[in-house]
């Protein structure tokens, strides 16, 4: 392989037997020797596979400095079952730990965030399905101030997802972040009325972190929010998880996909990996739209894309090469 000789293959009943993990080479040759009876080498060669392709993709990031997040939001559950045990801390000791992490910090204060919460002043009995408070206004984002307003709040009410949502709708953020441990206990059913804010706001992307285990109908009411919406739903098994999960959802990623499936998933910055041969779709998030770019990978070759802009318009060059 590349010049590098390897032994862990079989001849067995005139069959070449040869370790799955081999394949994944860019290339893979056959070499036969043999020593005839006068004493005379010889030697021979062949290809037995050449395996996957190399695709690089460079950004320009001089040029695309355009691309980025105009605004987010966050949308914290502040219920009562908040104070039950997720990892070895409450779930509100898991959020306050979140937003306050540096990494995220350096995210937000660069995106114009804002922050929702519900679930804050009223107790559970009384059943207030309007529960929900603006923290964090669009431009007035401020991490001491938010680690201070969440130190101050006791999770105590029902779970008035939607109208915390409706209000982070209002905002026209390009992306609402949820973090909740249950659906909507006021409107079991809010993809309908998602569909009127869809309207208003049709680039704006929910992206959901369920804290810990839920009713199997929950679930699917949060996925559906999450895939009409073109975000995603989270269920992390670890703090570490969810911290990771959320700093890759802050950043702009590109996205990767053949026969209509994400197989890459990266932020925008320069990529090399191994493809199978075949064609793709190269996505690039651009004003709240995925615009899309087909490329083809070859084995054995090398695919160069060079993504580059003009104008707030990207431009992408596609080159075929060995590797």
């Amino acid at each position: 392989v590349n010049g590098h000789a390897f032994t862990d293959f079989v001849l067995k009943d005139q069959a070449f037997l040869l370790p799955s993990a081999r394949w994944s080479y860019p290339e893979l040759c056959l070499v036969l020797q043999a020593t005839l009876a006068d004493g005379t080498k010889v030697s021979d060669w062949t290809f037995v596979n050449r395996g996957a392709g190399l695709a690089e993709i460079d950004f320009d990031s001089n040029k695309l400095g355009f691309l980025k997040y105009k605004s987010v939001s966050l949308v914290l559950d502040a219920t009562e079952s908040l104070w039950d045990n997720w990892h070895g801390r409450e779930k509100w000791q898991v959020i306050k730990k979140l937003t306050s992490e540096s990494d995220i910090d350096s995210k937000l204060k660069y995106l114009n965030a804002s922050v929702v919460a519900f679930g804050l002043d009223k107790p559970y009995y009384h059943h207030d399905c309007n529960d929900h408070r603006v923290l964090i206004k669009p431009g007035d984002y401020n991490p001491s101030a938010l680690k201070k307003t969440l130190a101050e709040i006791n999770p105590l009410g029902v779970s008035s997802l939607w109208a915390a949502l409706a209000e982070a709708y209002r905002f026209d953020p390009e992306k609402i972040f949820v973090f909740v441990d249950s659906a909507d206990s006021c409107s079991p059913h809010i993809t309908a009325a998602l569909q009127s804010e869809m309207t208003k706001s049709p680039q704006t992307q929910v992206v959901i972190f369920v804290l810990g285990d839920v009713a199997k109908q929950d679930r699917e009411e949060l996925q559906k929010v999450a895939d009409i919406t073109h975000g995603r739903l989270y269920q992390p098994d670890s703090y570490d998880s969810l911290l990771a999960s959320w700093l890759k959802e802050l950043s702009l990623n590109f996205e990767i996909t053949f026969q209509d499936q994400v197989i890459r998933q990266e932020p925008l910055e320069n990529q090399s990996f191994s493809l199978s041969a075949g064609k793709y779709l190269l996505k690039i998030p651009v004003a709240g739209q995925m615009k899309e770019f087909e490329f083809s990978v070859q084995n054995g070759s090398k695919t160069t894309i060079k993504v580059t802009g003009e104008k707030e318009e990207v431009k992408v060059e596609v080159r075929q090469g060995r590797e």
